[in-house]
């Protein structure tokens, strides 16, 4: 059955290339063509950045059935950038409703397979499955851990003091104390 897939496989990138090489040969076979060609190519790039520059926004999607999960959509790459806007989103909710809080890259698995993994968007709708043939469990997830805020003891009363850890490919790599005085009469 291997073999036969193998094969099947081998064809189509056969037949994919074949047809690569003639649509080639007919592009460049006017320059009128060529230049349209490219011209088109160049435009379909430059949207494609302008749209992922100006239209695609970080978010925050926080899980339905783990309060304390969110997944983080559209992240930056640079990870000083990243750990700025957790921040501030830490600091913003903190002064609501202080909890303990974890961070995960916004994942979706397209694969095929059915006994796959399904990613982190899994855990927005569904809780850990431990059981079955199918295993859905976050500690899969930990190389895609951002971050995670715990509660720690304060000397202040009226304060909330928590420790929030940086991860990066399931390490932790930096940590920041947050110190806020929370007026909960209001």
């Amino acid at each position: 059955m291997e073999i036969l897939l193998i094969l099947f496989v081998l064809g189509l990138v056969i037949f994919v290339l074949l047809v690569l090489n003639t649509l080639i040969k007919w592009i460049i076979k006017t320059k009128k063509r060529a230049i349209g060609v490219s011209a088109s190519l160049l435009a379909v790039l430059v949207g494609f950045g302008i749209y992922q520059l100006f239209f695609v926004k970080l978010a925050f999607i926080q899980s339905k059935v783990y309060p304390d999960l969110y997944l983080v959509k559209n992240f930056p790459e640079e990870k000083s950038t990243l750990n700025a806007v957790i921040k501030d989103f830490v600091m913003r909710h903190v002064k609501t409703k202080p909890t303990t809080l974890r961070f995960y890259k916004y994942y979706k698995s397209y694969n095929p397979l059915v006994f796959g993994d399904s990613g982190t968007a899994y855990f927005i709708d569904n809780e850990e499955d431990l059981g079955g043939m199918v295993v859905e469990d976050l500690g899969m997830y930990m190389a895609l851990k951002i971050a995670t805020l715990s509660k720690t003891d304060c000397e202040d009363e009226l304060g909330y003091c928590a420790r929030l850890d940086y991860f990066e490919e399931g390490r932790k790599v930096k940590t920041h104390d947050i110190n806020i005085t929370v007026n909960y009469n209001k």
